[in-house]
């Protein structure tokens, strides 16, 4: 007969308790104790979780559960750790969690002074609300840190909602974070300026978007199969300086701010070319490609 599921607790649940806690309920963990700023916001998040016990912070008097998720934006972690710490009851043998990106388990050191062994566990993932949230849960990595005990707890929840755990360095998480950020909120603001361009040249906001869509699935598309330093194609690619300034110079005469963020990134992407054309190493091949091996030669990565 196996062992029950350990109960959890939702201190927070916003979107990202909520996907997560849905995740975990339909794995088999019983839901304890979901807090949030007010009961109405708690009980519609226990709606969507599909379990637990709604409580609103101010009226918590008791915490009901093993393992405890505060998922509150990174600037309350630590006084809402404070205010758990506080309550009139055992921590001893309980696990306390995060999920921050940018922040190390140092933020939940109150519960950990009262015997909770205490971690992070931040779902690499973008989560515009929590019904998309809990469809890209599956194959996420969550990024791990903590206590012993607290890391292998966390693993074991990553793996039950479908996600790849991943062991991180508290000291890198900023960096880490910082990494994310680029590759999610930044690539976001970066197609905002490209809809903005193509509004210019004519397009309507629900067409730009449509038409470059396409586009950026292409791109990543690449990246998957053949890394960042062999997928990038284009007038920076190719060393086109007649067109890179031409196009800059269109982007000027109708933006300032979409020239500057042109040539903000075109830095970077000729650094990429050059780094790419000292490499005489084969990209990545997709698994199923059956073509014979070709080394690439210096500069043939445009």
């Amino acid at each position: 007969m196996s062992k029950p599921r350990p109960t959890l607790a939702v201190i927070g649940a916003g979107k990202v308790g909520r996907a997560v806690g849905f995740a975990l309920r339909a794995a088999g963990y019983p839901i304890g104790s979901v807090v949030c700023r007010s009961s109405a916001a708690a009980r519609e998040a226990c709606r969507f979780i599909g379990g637990g016990i709604p409580r609103s912070m101010r009226q918590l008097d008791r915490i009901a559960g093993d393992i405890l998720l505060v998922s509150t934006p990174d600037s309350a972690i630590a006084a809402v750790a404070r205010r758990l710490a506080a309550l009139d009851q055992e921590f001893d043998g309980r696990v306390a969690l995060h999920a921050s990106g940018s922040l190390d388990s140092r933020e939940l050191s109150a519960l950990k002074a009262r015997g909770a062994s205490v971690g992070s566990c931040h779902p690499l993932q973008s989560f515009t609300s929590s019904q998309f949230g809990v469809n890209l849960i599956g194959g996420s990595a969550f990024v791990i840190e903590g206590d012993r005990e607290a890391v292998a707890v966390a693993t074991r929840l990553a793996r039950d909602a479908g996600g790849n755990p991943v062991r991180i360095r508290a000291s890198r998480k900023p960096i880490y974070h910082a990494a994310a950020v680029m590759a999610s909120g930044h690539v976001t603001t970066v197609i905002d300026a490209s809809v903005e361009a193509m509004m210019a040249a004519g397009f309507g906001y629900a067409e730009a978007l449509r038409n470059l869509l396409p586009l950026v699935a292409g791109t990543l598309s690449n990246i998957g199969r053949v890394g960042t330093r062999f997928a990038m194609t284009g007038p920076f690619a190719r060393g086109d300086e007649a067109t890179i300034e031409r196009n800059r110079a269109a982007l000027a005469a109708e933006n300032e701010e979409l020239a500057e963020l042109y040539d903000a990134i075109g830095v970077r992407s000729r650094r990429m070319v050059r780094r790419c054309e000292r490499l005489t190493v084969e990209p990545p091949r997709p698994p199923s490609s059956r073509s014979r091996p070709r080394t690439r030669r210096a500069g043939s990565c445009r």
